[in-house]
């Protein structure tokens, strides 16, 4: 396994890419039962025009969603001086925590759309940063023309400050996971299977993608990071989804399971063999998202040049894990915000 661990510069935006994008993302789970992810996107898909989208996506326990997610050019997107802190056209800021301590980067998160939705929160990373790969992951090793994901993540943070949906506010307390990415560029990905599963003490992370099959050498990459106790304990490669009783969805044309399996395998830190398995039937789906839908005229004319068709499906269901380690068995409770990304079609009817 390359190195995984982030060094302290690994949250710095980048921004003087051409042909990718990099995107901050802040998950949330909070106590409140208030569930959501804000993100802010910087898009150099060509040399002339440049733009970022920013979205904030709340799941409310009744089941309404609040979406809001403008999208312009990039000459409302502001950097701090040492890149760690950012904000754009007067919606969203995410301010660095330099004095925060701590063992990964904290921020302060807020994003403003009068009347809809507010959002100030505390996000307090409780474990260290990781990286995918090293830090970047080449599609073609040797190859660097056929591009690269740059991934970096902290799969256990602590949430304070609150949300206002249309009026309503709402306790932010609870805990999440926050990631920051560059693709380049993005449409040599498939299929991206992300999770995350939270409790009081305990995380598990799935960050995972595919590429059209025979496209690179390798079909899929994948990372897992399980936390206990506010501990990591593993971090894993050798995971892998199974999709269950999949439908043809007239809404993307993509089939969508109804039930899946995940299944993360490695060494723990410790030394021990480690199995972690999520069986989840998916009955609590949040959202489906048309993404070409919500990005500017030409990002969006650029992708559809090269990606059939990208949506994004969400589910948050209450769920139990369980972990197999040095031959032990136990069985962990928590709620998970699973996603699945579809851009170009796996599965045949």
């Amino acid at each position: 396994m390359a190195d995984t661990a982030a060094p302290p510069d690994a949250f710095k935006w980048v921004v003087n890419l051409s042909g990718s994008t990099e995107g901050q993302q802040f998950y949330f789970i909070t106590d409140s039962g208030v569930v959501g992810f804000v993100q802010l996107v910087y898009s150099t898909m060509n040399s002339w025009s440049h733009s970022t989208q920013i979205t904030a996506r709340i799941y409310l326990p009744d089941n309404t969603i609040k979406c809001k997610a403008p999208s312009g050019n990039a000459g409302g997107f502001k950097l701090s001086d040492d890149r760690l802190s950012v904000s754009a056209s007067g919606i969203i800021s995410i301010t660095h925590k330099p004095d925060a301590g701590g063992p990964a980067p904290s921020y302060k998160i807020t994003f403003n759309s009068p009347g809809e939705i507010d959002i100030d929160i505390d996000v307090a990373g409780l474990v260290k940063p990781l990286q995918l790969d090293g830090g970047k992951r080449f599609h073609s090793p040797g190859n660097e023309a056929n591009g690269y994901i740059a991934a970096r993540f902290v799969a256990k943070t602590k949430i304070s400050g609150k949300i206002v949906v249309d009026g309503k506010s709402y306790d932010a307390a609870g805990y999440g996971h926050y990631s920051h990415v560059v693709q380049s560029p993005p449409q040599n990905i498939a299929r991206w299977n992300f999770v995350n599963f939270q409790n009081a003490t305990d995380a598990l992370m799935l960050y995972q993608y595919q590429t059209p099959k025979g496209k690179y050498a390798q079909d899929q990459v994948s990372q897992g990071t399980l936390i206990l106790n506010n501990e990591i304990v593993a971090i894993t490669v050798n995971n892998h989804t199974i999709f269950h009783g999949t439908y043809l969805d007239d809404f993307s044309g993509y089939r969508v399971p109804t039930s899946l399996t995940h299944v993360w395998e490695g060494t723990a830190l410790d030394g021990e063999p480690i199995k972690i398995v999520m069986d989840l039937n998916l009955k609590r789906m949040v959202e489906k998202i048309n993404v070409l839908g919500e990005l500017p005229f030409l990002l969006r004319k650029f992708i559809e040049a090269f990606i059939t068709k990208p949506f994004v499906y969400q589910w948050v269901e209450d769920t139990e894990i369980t972990v197999t380690k040095g031959g032990k068995e136990s069985k962990i409770s928590g709620r998970v915000h699973h996603e699945n990304t579809f851009l170009y079609e796996l599965e045949q009817p």
